[in-house]
């Protein structure tokens, strides 16, 4: 009785002109679904405001935490849009500042996650055996873990600060996705 060799893979290559077609055609279907391009056209509104947000903010002394006590309280108008808070400063300045530190601190979390997931996964896949069992585990039981609550102790287990914010979110957003 002899035992066949498997069969050897050929690698086929298609040409630039089959992918291009395929991304076209991709393209054409994204564009028929409106509900998508609804959803990318408000992701690219709220980059564009994240990212030139301060340069078009019409109060940005009060981004830094100017107090204008004459002014606390008031209801939108022409001079505020959105209003002032309990101290005076306006309420979309601040809102435009901080699109731009929840975009770096959401931009964060998400490379965090996909290094450390990757990371893990290669770990686990390369190694094997009780390496990848163990992975495994660990990584169930922080499935069990609402990611919310998870990232609110891995916080205040850091303390008060931005940066550790971002890395406890990101922490709890990858232990949610691994």
């Amino acid at each position: 009785m002899s035992i066949a060799a498997p069969a050897a893979r050929v690698l086929v290559v298609q040409p630039a002109a089959t992918v291009a077609v395929a991304r076209n055609r991709r393209w054409q279907r994204l564009k028929k679904n409106q509900l998508s391009m609804l959803g990318g056209a408000i992701i690219v509104i709220l980059a564009l405001v994240a990212v030139f947000g301060p340069f078009v903010a019409p109060y940005p002394r009060d981004a830094s935490g100017a107090v204008h006590v004459s002014s606390r309280l008031q209801a939108p108008d022409g001079l505020h849009w959105f209003g002032t808070d309990e101290v005076g400063r306006d309420i979309l300045t601040r809102i435009l500042f901080g699109a731009r530190v929840s975009l770096g601190a959401g931009l964060l979390v998400l490379v965090s996650a996909t290094v450390l997931g990757t990371t893990l996964g290669l770990i686990s896949s390369y190694v094997g055996g009780m390496t990848d069992l163990l992975l495994q585990r660990v990584t169930d039981v922080f499935l069990t873990v609402p990611g919310l609550i998870l990232a609110m102790a891995v916080s205040a287990a850091l303390g008060p600060s931005q940066e550790l914010e971002a890395r406890a979110s990101s922490f709890g957003t990858c232990c949610q996705t691994s």
